[in-house]
C-alpha cells in the first residue's frame, strides 16, 4: 500500500475488526461493534473480469432490444413507467433489468444465468475473496452483504472449507431458518451471515429483477439486513459497490446507530449517497498501482500482525 489515506483508513478498520472479535468472544467486554463488508460488481470485475452491473444490463438491452424502432419504443416506455411509479433511476442497472424482464421474461433470466454461471467464467482469482472468508472464519466480521448474482464468493467459501462456519441468505426461506441464530443480548449473529439481497444464479426464483415485488426487499430478508447493520454501531466497508443504490441506502440510513462508520474501497470515492454522508470516514483508492488484491493483502497482513 502506497496510498497514505488508504493506509490510515485500513488501520482504523482493522482496529474495529479486532474490537468486534474481542467483544464477540468475551461477553464481559461492554464496548460492542459490528463489522460488515458490502461487495458489488466491482469485485466480480476485479476477480473474474465480469462486467460492472450497469454495463451488463446495457449489453443485455443492446442484444434483446436491438435497433428495431418498435422494440426500442416498448423498452423506453417500460423504463419510463418504472421511473415514474417507483422513483428509480433510468440508467440504473436494476431499472434496465426490471424493464427487460417485464418484456422478455424467462429469456432474460436464462441469459443472466448463462453469463454468470461459475462454469462459464474462465479465469478467477480467488485471493481477494479468500481474505474475506478468513475474516469471517476468525470472527473479525459479522457478515458480507453481496449484491452480485454470480457465485464466485460461494466457490471461494467452498475452496476454503468454510461452508459450516457461515450461513447464506438469499430469500425468505433462508431468512426464516436463520433469524434464530441472532443473539438479542449481544446484538450479533452467532454465526457470520452471507446475505445476497439481489439473489443468486443457482436459485433463479431468488433473482430480484424477476420477482413480482422487485422494487422492495422481501421483509424477512430486510430483517436480516437490518440486524446486521443496526442496534449497535457498525463499521461498513464498501468494496466495488455504489451506495447511490437508493432503496438500499435510504433503508439502512434509518437503522445505522450513532458512531457507525462507512469506508469506501473503489476507483472513485463519490459512491456514497447523501443520506449516508455523515457516516463516511475514509477512502481507499484502487487503481493500476494499487490493485484490490494489494488492498486486501494489506488488510490481512495488518489483521494478523
Amino acid at each position: 500500500m502506497n496510498f497514505l489515506n488508504g493506509c490510515q483508513a485500513i488501520d482504523r478498520i482493522v482496529g474495529d475488526m479486532h474490537m468486534r472479535k474481542s467483544s464477540f468472544e468475551n461477553a464481559k467486554i461492554t464496548k460492542k461493534r459490528k463489522v460488515v463488508f458490502v461487495i458489488g460488481s466491482g469485485v466480480s470485475n476485479a476477480v473474474a473480469g465480469l462486467p460492472l452491473g450497469v454495463d451488463m444490463a446495457k449489453n443485455l438491452a443492446k442484444i434483446f432490444v436491438g435497433t428495431e424502432e418498435k422494440e426500442q419504443e416498448r423498452f423506453s416506455k417500460e423504463i419510463n413507467r418504472l421511473v415514474a411509479k417507483h422513483s428509480l433511476l433510468p440508467n440504473d442497472f436494476k431499472t434496465i433489468l426490471f424493464s427487460l424482464y417485464k418484456i422478455y421474461k424467462q429469456k432474460i433470466v436464462d441469459e443472466v444465468i448463462t453469463r454468470l454461471s461459475i462454469k462459464n467464467i474462465p479465469r478467477i482469482n480467488f485471493d481477494i475473496y479468500a481474505t474475506l472468508v478468513f475474516f469471517l472464519k476468525d470472527n473479525y466480521v459479522d457478515g458480507v452483504i453481496n449484491f452480485n448474482f454470480d457465485e464466485i464468493f460461494e466457490h471461494a467459501v467452498s475452496e476454503n472449507n468454510a461452508q459450516d462456519v457461515m450461513v447464506r441468505v438469499i430469500n425468505t426461506k433462508d431468512a426464516e431458518n436463520h433469524t434464530r441464530v441472532y443473539d438479542t443480548q449481544s446484538k450479533h449473529f452467532k454465526i457470520p451471515i452471507h446475505l445476497k439481497p439481489h439473489g443468486s444464479v443457482s436459485t433463479p426464483s431468488s433473482l430480484r429483477f424477476a420477482r413480482k415485488d422487485f422494487y422492495r426487499l422481501e421483509p424477512l430478508v430486510g430483517s436480516i439486513l437490518f440486524k446486521l447493520l443496526g442496534e449497535i454501531p457498525v463499521t461498513i466497508v464498501l468494496i466495488g459497490f455504489c451506495m447511490k443504490n437508493l432503496d438500499f441506502t435510504e433503508q439502512i440510513s434509518k437503522h445505522l446507530q450513532p458512531g457507525s462508520s462507512l469506508y469506501v474501497i473503489d476507483k472513485k470515492k463519490d459512491v456514497v449517497g447523501l443520506s449516508l454522508e455523515k457516516f463516511y470516514k475514509g477512502f481507499i483508492k484502487v487503481d493500476n498501482n494499487n490493485s484490490l488484491q494489494d488492498v486486501m493483502r494489506c488488510f490481512r497482513e495488518k489483521v494478523e500482525s
